[in-house]
């Protein structure tokens, strides 16, 4: 923590103030701001982006934007070391926000993307995505409860599977670090089937 000078008493900005004694003004009081020390740092397999605040001392109570940048093939599981858990405005999200309430030592942390294989055209909706039986909405409700429900996951189709999924409903929306890499359009199509939304990621 550091302490920098702020104004004195009647407005005054600079270092020193003439003061004139007066019947109602005897005295001046320095005012200063406190400020807190904000260190960034990236775990292993990702970097902390140039449009992260730089490290360095802070006015209290202050935003800061800091962004986490996962290395291909990773997602960010968390940003960990803040002075309180209150003070991050999102500890899953690559991009947020961080108050300056004392010293924020913070670190992001990455991890492998887990996969998730499509291994059928059939819209099923069982709520798991098993290496037997997967299908796109399975898939997208897996990844998207990752990284506290941000949502983190690559999604691929097993070789061989082909043909529409003729949607019952609206799809999951992609969330936060979730990527879908189809085997293209004269491949796998998606339907709304007449009758409703494909979602919004088509």
């Amino acid at each position: 923590v550091q302490y920098v000078f702020s104004q004195w008493s009647d407005g005054t900005t600079t270092t020193s103030d003439s003061l004139t004694p007066t019947t109602s003004t005897t005295s001046a009081t320095a005012e200063f701001t406190t400020q807190y020390l904000l260190t960034v740092s990236a775990g292993a397999n990702g970097t902390i982006a140039a449009t992260t605040a730089p490290n360095g001392f802070y006015n209290s109570a202050t935003s800061q934007t800091i962004v986490a940048t996962p290395n291909p093939g990773y997602y960010l599981t968390g940003w960990t070391g803040a002075n309180s858990p209150t003070d991050l405005a999102s500890a899953t999200s690559p991009t947020t926000t961080v108050t300056m309430n004392g010293p924020e030592t913070l670190t992001a942390n990455f991890a492998p993307l887990p996969g998730y294989v499509v291994t059928t055209v059939a819209d099923s909706n069982d709520g798991a995505c098993l290496p037997s039986l997967c299908s796109l909405r399975d898939a997208l409700a897996a990844a998207n409860t990752n990284a506290g429900g941000f949502g983190a996951g690559a999604i691929t189709f097993q070789s061989g599977v082909t043909g529409t999924i003729t949607l019952t409903s609206t799809l999951p929306p992609v969330n936060g670090q979730t990527s879908i890499y189809g085997p293209g359009a004269n491949v796998i199509t998606v339907s709304g089937g007449n009758s409703g939304n494909v979602g919004s990621i088509f």
